[in-house]
C-alpha cells in the first residue's frame, strides 16, 4: 500500500510541475504579442501606415523540480514602427474629356477652353446688316455669336454697311464732271443701284447771253436771235440791233451819222430834220424873159420847186439866186 501512494504522488507531483511550467510559458508568450502590437502602430496620416510585426511567442521554461515553478518565458521583441502613410489628393483624380465651353479644363492639360470649343458655326448676331452675320465663339466660358463684320461708314455698294437697318443711305454728294460741255458738266456723285453716277446739276437750255454755254453745244452765247432795239441817239442814229457783248445784251446803233439830206430824216443825228440841205440847179419851165428860174428847195422831205423869183428891176441885170438859175 505504501509503494502504490509513493508512486501516486510522484505522478501528480510531475503533473502539477508540467501544468504549473506552461502556463508561466503561456503567460510570457501572450505578453510579447501585446507588446508588438502595441509597439506597431504607424503614424498618422492620410492614410495609416501599416501595424509592427507581432512579437515572437516566448520560448517554453524548462521542466522545474518536482513542487517547483517553472521559469518565465522569454518576453517577446518589439515590433518595428510602421512607416508613415502618403499624403492624400486633394480630390478625385482628373478624367480627361473632349473640351466644351463651360469655363473648365476638361481635357486636363492645364488649359480652360482651349482650341475655342464650340466655336466656328455660323449664327445670327441679331443685328442688322453686315452685322447680321456671325460665328460662334466661346467667350468667358459660354458660346457667343460674334459678328463677322463690324459697322464701318456707309458706302455705294448695295450694303448696309452701317448696320442701321438701310442700304446706301447717307452717302454725301461730291463734285464730279459729267464729261458734257457748258452748264451741263457740273455735277454730283450719287449712288444708285450700287455703282456711284455723276448727275449733271442743270440740262441744256436755250441759249442766252451770260458768257455761259446754256445749250452745251461747247460754244458761249452763240446763236442768240437779234431784235430791233433803240440806241437812244436822236434821229437816224436812234435804230439799233440787240447783241451778246460780252455776256451783256447791248443795243448796237445800225446807222452812224451823216451829212444831211432832203429826206425827213435827222441824218445828221443832231436832233434836227433837213437842215442846211444845199440844193443845186434850177428846176421848172423858164420864166418870162427878164425873170430867174426857181431853184430847187427841201420842202417836207422831198425836193421841189422853190418860188418863182421876181422880176429883175428894168435896165439892170437880173441877179438870181445861187441855185444856178439863168435869166
Amino acid at each position: 500500500m505504501a509503494g502504490r501512494r509513493f508512486a501516486w504522488v510522484w505522478v501528480a507531483t510531475i503533473a502539477t510541475a508540467r501544468v504549473a511550467s506552461g502556463c508561466g510559458g503561456d503567460g510570457s508568450g501572450s505578453g510579447g504579442a501585446t507588446a508588438g502590437g502595441t509597439a506597431g502602430a504607424g503614424a498618422a496620416g492620410a492614410t495609416a501606415g501599416g501595424g509592427g510585426a507581432t512579437g515572437g511567442t516566448g520560448a517554453a521554461g524548462g521542466t522545474g523540480a518536482t513542487g517547483g515553478t517553472g521559469a518565465v518565458g522569454g518576453t517577446g521583441a518589439a515590433g518595428g514602427t510602421g512607416a508613415a502613410g502618403g499624403g492624400g489628393t486633394g480630390g478625385a483624380a482628373c478624367v480627361p474629356v473632349t473640351e466644351s465651353c463651360n469655363g473648365a479644363d476638361d481635357d486636363c492639360d492645364g488649359a480652360i477652353d482651349n482650341g475655342d470649343p464650340g466655336g466656328g458655326a455660323a449664327c445670327p448676331t441679331g443685328q442688322l446688316g453686315v452685322c447680321a452675320e456671325g460665328l460662334t465663339a466661346c467667350v468667358a466660358g459660354a458660346l457667343t455669336c460674334v459678328p463677322t463684320a463690324l459697322a464701318t461708314p456707309e458706302t455705294c455698294n448695295l450694303l448696309d454697311d452701317d448696320c442701321n437697318g438701310a442700304v446706301d443711305d447717307s452717302i454725301a454728294a461730291e463734285p464730279c464732271d459729267t464729261g458734257l460741255a457748258g452748264v451741263c458738266a457740273a455735277g454730283e456723285t450719287e449712288c444708285q443701284s450700287g455703282i456711284l453716277a455723276c448727275v449733271g446739276l442743270a440740262g441744256p437750255s436755250a441759249e442766252v447771253c451770260n458768257l455761259l454755254d446754256d445749250d452745251c453745244n461747247g460754244a458761249v452765247d452763240d446763236a442768240i436771235a437779234s431784235a430791233s432795239c433803240d440806241t437812244g441817239l436822236p434821229g437816224v442814229c436812234a435804230a439799233g440791233t440787240t447783241s451778246c457783248l460780252e455776256g451783256a445784251t447791248a443795243c448796237v446803233q445800225q446807222v452812224l451819222p451823216g451829212p444831211e439830206l432832203c429826206n425827213g430824216l435827222d441824218d445828221s443825228c443832231d436832233g434836227n430834220i433837213d437842215e442846211g440841205v444845199v440844193l443845186t440847179g434850177v428846176c421848172g419851165p423858164a420864166g418870162p424873159p427878164g425873170t430867174c428860174q426857181p431853184c430847187k428847195v427841201c420842202l417836207n422831205g422831198t425836193v421841189q420847186c422853190g418860188p418863182q423869183p421876181p422880176a429883175c428891176p428894168p435896165g439892170m441885170p437880173c441877179i438870181c439866186p445861187p441855185c444856178g438859175g439863168i435869166p
